[in-house]
């Protein structure tokens, strides 16, 4: 029942086996008005870099969509709706049992006492705040998160900063694809804990930053993962 997507410039759509068949109508920040026009779509669910193009479909006839997500209960709550939307309700509600279930039995197993940061910028170095997707994860890991005594949604962390706070890990992710640019990026790093015992992870960030409930999977294993570091 899906006509056509958008697709990623940096990964491919889930799962990719599926989607990597359909048409295309352009990128998910720029979509072409005139191919999602051609498939006389009922729906059209757009994402938050092309709510602009709400208007101008809405004026061909054509309903729309879209559903920013900046917590799990906000996924969570999506997920149903879009299960409401194509009438699968039951369906929709039976996976959101089995992600929560899967959350909640990971948080059984207690909190990670260590502080670290999610960052996705190395020029400057910018972190993920608490009101993010990210910020959500590490404080559901009982983690102390970098950003939180800093002001701003991504704030920016400074050498001096990461030498003060000395985090037990750094996570990289969107344009960063290796632990060598989180290092390189100043001299300062390579003296914290994090660096020393190797705890600088490059995590799915296609997953953790997608507002899916494949989210809680990845979050999972990502916990398991800190839960181990030295």
């Amino acid at each position: 029942r899906i006509a056509a997507v958008a697709h990623s410039q940096t990964t491919g759509i889930w799962p990719e086996d599926k989607t990597k068949d359909l048409p295309d109508v352009g990128t998910l920040a720029k979509p072409s008005l005139e191919k999602i026009i051609s498939f006389s779509p009922d729906l059209v669910v757009l994402s938050i870099h092309s709510t602009g193009l709400a208007k101008d479909l809405e004026a061909h006839g054509i309903k729309t969509v879209s559903f920013p997500a900046h917590s799990f209960d906000d996924i969570f709550n999506n997920f149903l709706e879009v299960g409401k939307l194509i009438g699968k309700e039951d369906e929709a509600q039976k996976i959101i049992a089995e992600k929560k279930e899967a959350l909640e039995k990971m948080k059984e197993m207690g909190p990670i006492d260590k502080k670290g940061a999610f960052i996705y910028s190395t020029s400057p170095m910018m972190a993920f705040g608490e009101k993010s997707l990210p910020g959500e994860i590490l404080k559901i890991f009982g983690v102390k998160n970098l950003t939180d005594d800093l002001s701003g949604d991504r704030p920016i962390l400074t050498p001096e900063y990461l030498i003060k706070e000395n985090p037990d890990f750094l996570l990289g992710g969107m344009g960063i694809k290796t632990a060598d640019e989180i290092l390189n990026a100043s001299p300062q790093i390579r003296e914290t804990n994090a660096a020393k015992n190797n705890n600088i992870l490059i995590v799915n960030s296609s997953v953790l930053l997608r507002g899916s409930p494949r989210i809680v999977d990845e979050t999972i294993k990502l916990y398991n993962e800190l839960k181990n570091l030295k």
